[in-house]
């Protein structure tokens, strides 16, 4: 059988099988074979002279192949911006056929609402925001200043906490605690029998909810402390979604000025972005628009 190196080199008479087709022939025998360096694959050929003409489609036969392509265009086709997809990249949304670009707008659209309606449950319950400074941010780091405020900006509590491990001259350097300003605060274990009564039954808002859950839990289990179940919500994570990002940002940067790093600041900075947030959203209805 020959073998050709390149397309030029096939003869006029030799055809793929795409293109008997194409001229309304099907194959017979294989007579060449020519290298397609695309794909790095061998195409087969067919003497034109001995292909078989193909039967007429009877109008019968094309009705239907019509109707099956109007079918398969519909099934790749956005039900909201009507653009065509590959059958790759179509996607289900609430029983809706979409488009990449519409499937992932629809997905952050419901991201918007979903963290909207988040931030207005919070309106409706009677919250604690706490927030905390540490010797680090490790895992074996400990708490060494905690702020609570309540839903209408009052400050509950508000202390320097000595913890059992030196604050690091980098930790110093951050929030400007130093080891001589914790020397006579209490310690964890009083702080916590007081701050606990407080939390129970509670919504409770953290900007960065795991970080600070972690510091409390390890404070809890160097005294032997009981740690109750805390319904606690992430306000950065919920920020975050409310505004579409796929990013968390800092308190800072959320707030839009700079925050001094001490647990009453980041307490009055989380309510401030909170009440904020409200005031958006009741814009939004107050111009009847539904969606964020």
């Amino acid at each position: 059988m020959i073998e050709y190196k390149h397309w030029g080199e096939v003869p006029e008479h030799l055809k793929s099988k795409t293109s008997l087709s194409k001229e309304g022939f099907k194959p017979n025998e294989i007579r060449a074979k020519v290298y397609q360096r695309k794909g790095r694959v061998w195409i087969d050929l067919y003497d034109i002279n001995e292909a078989i003409p193909k039967k007429k489609a009877t109008p019968k036969q094309l009705a239907a192949l019509e109707k099956a392509r109007e079918k398969a265009m519909e099934s790749r086709t956005c039900e909201v911006c009507f653009y065509v997809e590959s059958y790759q990249t179509i996607e289900f949304y609430n029983g809706k056929r979409l488009c990449r670009s519409c499937y992932e707008y629809e997905q952050i659209k419901t991201i918007i609402e979903d963290a909207r309606s988040i931030f207005l449950s919070w309106k409706e319950n009677d919250f604690i925001i706490i927030d905390t400074e540490t010797t680090g941010l490790s895992l074996w780091d400990e708490i060494i200043e905690i702020s609570c405020l309540d839903s209408k900006g009052n400050l509950l509590y508000d202390t320097l906490v000595k913890p059992t491990i030196p604050i690091p001259s980098d930790a110093t350097e951050i929030h400007g605690i130093t080891n001589e300003d914790v020397s006579s605060a209490p310690t964890w274990e009083k702080v916590w029998k007081e701050i606990e009564p407080l939390l129970i039954s509670k919504k409770i808002l953290i900007y960065n909810k795991d970080f600070d859950i972690s510091k409390i839990s390890h404070c809890c289990s160097l005294y032997n402390l009981d740690l109750p179940i805390l319904d606690s919500d992430c306000v950065m994570q919920t920020y975050a979604d409310y505004v579409g990002s796929t990013r968390w940002m800092s308190l800072s940067n959320a707030v839009g000025y700079y925050i001094g790093h001490r647990a009453k600041n980041d307490s009055y900075a989380t309510l401030e972005l909170i009440q904020r947030v409200w005031d958006e959203i009741n814009d939004i209805r107050g111009n009847g628009d539904g969606n964020v």
